[in-house]
């Protein structure tokens, strides 16, 4: 196939070089759009993150200093926790579920010890609070790490 010189027209050649220059340049602005989109939606995923965190560091400090938690702390903990497990990976959220549990078998324990305690059954009592106190135990070998694994999983540096 040979080409036909006569038939070309610098017409033609503009307006399909400025037909190829356009889609070059709309793609290049829409890779640039889709990152600062990307980064927009990281950087709302690290406020979301890092409140959760904060939030939880507060609720272990309240409960490491008092070994117990207040109804409204209980209701704010519950929250946090629920919240994280939308916005923290599968694996973590297993492990947030198995802090959260201990933490609730504990305040359990406490609140049947102290029902016991009012019945006069001691020995029912200080079986539960033995109870609470495994749990609580569990917490503080649980809690420290899942908080470690929160914050490496929201660093800004290992985005890619």
């Amino acid at each position: 196939m040979t080409i036909c010189w006569e038939c070309f027209s610098w017409e033609a050649f503009a307006t399909l070089s400025a037909g190829f220059a356009a889609v070059i340049g709309a793609t290049v602005i829409g890779r640039r759009q889709l990152r600062i989109q990307e980064t927009s939606l990281r950087v709302a995923m690290l406020e979301r993150r890092s409140k959760c965190i904060t939030e939880m560091r507060e609720i272990h400090a309240e409960w490491f200093r008092d070994s117990r938690l207040s109804q409204e702390t209980w209701s704010r903990f519950r929250e946090v926790f629920w919240e994280s497990e939308l916005i923290f990976s599968k694996r973590l959220s297993k492990e947030i579920d198995e802090t959260l549990g201990a933490l609730f078998w504990m305040e359990r324990w406490y609140q049947r010890a102290q029902y016991y305690q009012k019945a006069g059954n001691v020995d029912q009592a200080a079986k539960k609070v033995q109870q609470s106190f495994e749990e609580d135990d569990k917490v503080m070998r649980l809690m420290p790490t899942l908080l470690d694994k929160l914050k490496d999983q929201t660093r800004v540096a290992d985005w890619s």
